[in-house]
């Protein structure tokens, strides 16, 4: 599990959701910082902080992640429930939609997975 800012998961997602009225995302009570104030519920934050952090880096830049974020869920009996989750990014002068489609048809091949029947690109 990991944790950070409210603004790191939203705001700077460019994704309008007040705190108040989050119905996403799992709170930590008492934060120390407010860098460690929600769970994460994408891996797309964590990747693209990882970029701002090697701007400076040779291209190209390909980095992935597969790890639990957690969403809420009242069925459970936390309350939440973890959703294991595989992002990708390719940064490159000539970076196409072809590349992260072919990782992901080889990953999804990989786990045995028939495109149109088990997955689909929307």
């Amino acid at each position: 599990m990991s944790l950070l800012s409210y603004a790191d998961n939203y705001a700077c997602m460019n994704i309008k959701t007040p705190l108040a009225q989050n119905v996403e995302c799992v709170q930590v009570a008492n934060p120390k910082t407010k860098e460690f104030e929600i769970v994460r519920t994408s891996l797309l934050p964590g990747l693209l902080k990882t970029l701002s952090c090697n701007k400076d880096q040779p291209l190209p830049q390909k980095i992935f992640e597969i790890s639990d974020c957690v969403v809420l869920n009242e069925t459970t009996e936390t309350g939440a429930q973890n959703v294991r989750k595989i992002a990708a990014l390719t940064l490159d002068h000539s970076s196409n939609f072809e590349v992260i489609h072919g990782l992901l048809d080889l990953v999804m091949l990989k786990c045995n997975a028939e495109m149109g029947k088990d997955y689909k690109l929307v």
